[in-house]
């Protein structure tokens, strides 16, 4: 071994070579060796591979052109004291970029490599819309149009996102940096399979892995929300909602304002409260504001960067009368359709949470709520032949909080025209004589939608509980 005597200053602490059950068919015989070496630059890779390799009695295999390339470079200083085989072969050629397997007794070594990453992910992109438009039938007897013209009332909350594409990108950049000699081929991906091929150096394949490996602990992680739509009504028809200010009288609560983002309504705002907030507090404020009832409590669980869709309302149908004419020999031959549409009146909630490295959360928001504007009318069959006219109040919001914190959306405002009943008992029910003991008046009425949220973090550790659900158990005295 030439270099061995001339450049290495070697000192081979050995071992028992059979103390632990190896056998030359299954181990090298540097297995149990400890290495102090001192290399200089005079040597290149290939030199230092080679008598490692005659040293330890092993079958070396160069397995690619580039890297038979890059064993012909000279290294530079090189220092290992009490360095196993495996420690030795990093440091000489991982720590430059050229890969190795050292199985038994078999050493294989490669420049470039080709290896697969699973990425599990819903194939094609994500996109959450929920969308409600109305259209009037247009054309009639005598007219070949049978479609119709958009009035132009729609309620849009659209979360796209092309998550495949993205990867794709990213990936390209992600493999071929400036430092890098070698520029990989761009990677393969197989969305159906979920699956990812890329060829390049340890390096980039490293890269790779480490960009799939946190990617995927993203993905996976969920987050729970708990939404609470409760509904403030207020008789003075000129009140501008609830007096937010007020709610920093609420004790034992720190509240954090931030400003809505877009949509219909500028002046809505999102408070984030802290996690002691219950939702019966929040009631009792709300009651101090104007009459308060609680539409619904829905809550779901969604993946990250998911979107979670709630919609609370009514489907309104209605019917719409079509026909068109033909000529047909002498004659004019006429066919009537009838097609069934709807709209949708109520709210529609569209929420997609995003967690961070450091466990907060941002909320994409995004609440419209449509309402008829006039008693829906019907015909004489019980059927509504035209759609009714709808009003809408959308808003958009983003806001960061941590686990457990309470979002408090507000601004939401419609007005509505009522009527107020006063009568005597019994007397005002009176048939002809109920005039003379009841006083209907019309009242002009406000109503803002209060909606307050709370994402949490659900843990793939532990089993989600009742309790993660917002369930708790009944005390004795509540039973």
């Amino acid at each position: 071994m030439r270099f061995l005597k001339k450049y290495i200053k070697v000192m081979i602490i050995w071992s028992l070579f059979f103390a632990f059950g190896l056998s030359p068919a299954h181990a090298n015989r540097c297995a149990t060796q400890m290495f102090t070496v001192t290399l200089d630059s005079a040597l290149t890779y290939g030199d230092v591979i080679e008598n490692i390799a005659e040293e330890c009695e092993l079958t070396l295999i160069v397995k690619d052109r580039e890297a038979k390339k890059r064993l012909q470079e000279n290294l530079y200083i090189v220092k290992l004291n009490n360095a196993s085989l495996n420690e030795f072969l990093d440091v000489i050629l991982t720590e430059n970029n050229i890969g190795y397997e050292l199985n038994g007794n078999r050493l294989k070594i490669s420049y470039l490599k080709t290896q697969s990453f699973n990425l599990h992910y819903i194939s094609g992109g994500r996109e959450g819309t929920s969308t409600t438009s109305v259209n009037s039938g247009g054309g009639g007897e005598g007219s070949s149009n049978s479609g119709g013209d958009s009035l132009g009332i729609t309620i849009t909350s659209t979360d796209n996102f092309q998550f495949w594409s993205k990867i794709s990108a990213e990936l390209a950049l992600l493999v071929n940096r400036p430092e890098d000699e070698y520029k990989a081929p761009k990677p393969i991906i197989n969305q159906e399979a979920g699956m990812i091929t890329v060829t390049g150096t340890p390096k980039q394949l490293k890269r790779v892995s480490k960009y799939i490996d946190d990617i995927s602990k993203q993905l996976k992680r969920q987050v729970l929300i708990d939404v609470n739509i409760l509904s403030v009504t207020f008789d003075d028809s000129a009140t501008t909602g609830v007096e937010w200010s007020q709610i920093y009288s609420l004790q034992n609560m720190a509240i954090s304002t931030q400003l809505s983002r877009g949509g219909d309504v500028p002046n809505s705002k999102a408070l984030i409260a802290d996690g002691s907030l219950q939702i019966n507090d929040m009631i009792k404020f709300l009651k101090t504001q104007g009459d308060v009832r609680s539409i619904s409590n829905p809550k779901v669980l969604t993946l990250n960067n998911q979107p979670a869709l709630i919609s609370v309302g009514n489907e309104l149908f209605y019917k719409i009368q079509s026909g068109s004419s033909q000529s047909n020999g002498g004659g004019v031959a006429t066919t009537n359709n009838e097609e069934v549409k709807s709209v949708f009146a109520g709210i529609l909630l569209d929420i997609t949470p995003e967690i961070s490295e450091d466990g907060s959360i941002t909320l994409k928001i995004n609440p419209s709520i449509s309402d008829t504007l006039d008693p829906v009318q019907r015909d004489d069959s019980g059927s509504r032949n035209i759609p009714p006219d709808l009003s809408r109040k959308q808003i958009s919001s983003v806001v960061t909080i941590q686990d457990g914190q309470h979002v408090i959306l507000g601004g939401l405002i419609s007005s509505k025209t009522g009527t107020k009943v006063s009568k005597v008992p019994l007397l005002g029910d009176l048939p002809l004589l109920d005039h003379l003991f009841k006083r209907e008046v019309k009242i002009d009425s406000v109503e803002e939608l209060v909606l307050v949220i709370r994402p949490h973090i659900i843990n793939r550790e532990h089993e989600l509980s009742l309790e993660d659900l917002g369930y708790r158990k009944l005390k004795d005295e509540e039973k």
